[in-house]
Order: C-alpha cells, then structure tokens, then sequence
C-alpha cells in the first residue's frame, strides 16, 4: 500500500521537506542474545536538519510493569498453573499471555537501557526534536534554525507515491546501527 508524502516547508524561510510514511520496526540485539522489538517515530535531527526516522520513544516503566504484575498474579492462580502443566504435557507452545509477560520484560528492559534518548536511524545523533503539530498543521514546540515554525501542508494525492515495504532495523542496546 503506497501513501502520501506530508510536505513541510517554512514559514520564514525557503526550507521544504517531506514527512515520508515507511513501516519500520527496530530490532534491539542485547550482548547475552536477546532481541526486543521497538518502533521508529519521525522527529527532527538537528545534526541531518531534516526530518528523520528515530527511535521511538519508550514508554513509561511504572505502567509497563503493572501490566507485568498483573500477568504474574494471573500466571500464580492453581487453574492456571493445571492449564499449562496439560498444555505442556501435549507440547503446545507458550499462550498468549506468557507471549506478553515476555515482551513486557523486554520493553521494560529496553526503557531502563535507553532511557529518554532518540537516537537518529540515519546519522546516529542523539539531537533529535519530537514533531507537535496542531489542527492547523504548525509544529508547536520546535522552531526551525531560521527562527521560524514548520507547516505539515496537504498530501498532493495527484503526486507519485512510492510504496515502501515493511524494514526491520537491526540495533544493539546503545541503538547504534548493527552492520
């Protein structure tokens, strides 16, 4: 499925630049082995000045682990502990909710290593600037180096789109690129 570029330009100087939607998914490699799946948001490099695919931002840990509290009780209940010891007795896989308890570990471990930084997925910069924008298409808190604010303009639906596929980025734990 193709979309849209989103079009930015300046509102005191000549600058134009695309939001450009691609389907990314962050593989993060840890040194004991273990893979935790992030995601990418778009965001400004001050070091690319362009707009960039960065890190995602990670979620808070307090909620992560309360979900992960609430899966432990709910993996300590006799019915289900009996369901797993006959789940595994006929060699079925982990459930759903063993699936999950294993991502959250992963996530909250992912939050504690990287912390608050984005880094840029093309030049590695840490100085990377979430875009906010309102109804009318300005970036609220982000000024462009000229001083100006940036418009997210229309999508031009008679322009050529490009159809991206799905890519998985390969990262170790300081989210630097894996070659």
């Amino acid at each position: 499925m193709s979309m849209p570029d989103g079009p930015l330009s300046c509102t005191d100087c000549d600058y134009r630049g695309f939001l450009v939607f691609r389907r990314i998914t962050l593989a993060y490699h840890f040194a004991d082995g273990t893979t935790v799946n992030g995601h990418r948001e778009m965001r400004w490099c001050s070091d690319c000045r362009n707009p960039r695919d960065v890190e995602g931002a990670q979620p808070e840990i307090e909620s992560l682990q309360t979900e992960l509290d609430a899966l432990n009780a709910t993996f300590s209940t006799t019915g289900y502990r009996t369901k797993r010891w006959v789940s595994r007795i006929f060699g079925q896989r982990a459930c759903a909710l063993q699936t999950r308890a294993n991502e959250l570990r992963g996530q909250i471990r992912l939050a504690q290593t990287r912390g608050t930084e984005c880094r840029c997925l093309t030049c590695s910069s840490v100085h990377t600037l979430p875009f906010n924008f309102d109804d009318d298409g300005v970036c609220r808190g982000f000024q462009h180096e000229c001083g100006g604010r940036l418009l997210l303009g229309p999508p031009d639906m008679d322009a050529p789109r490009f159809n991206y596929g799905r890519e998985t980025i390969h990262l170790d734990e300081t989210g630097k690129r894996i070659p």
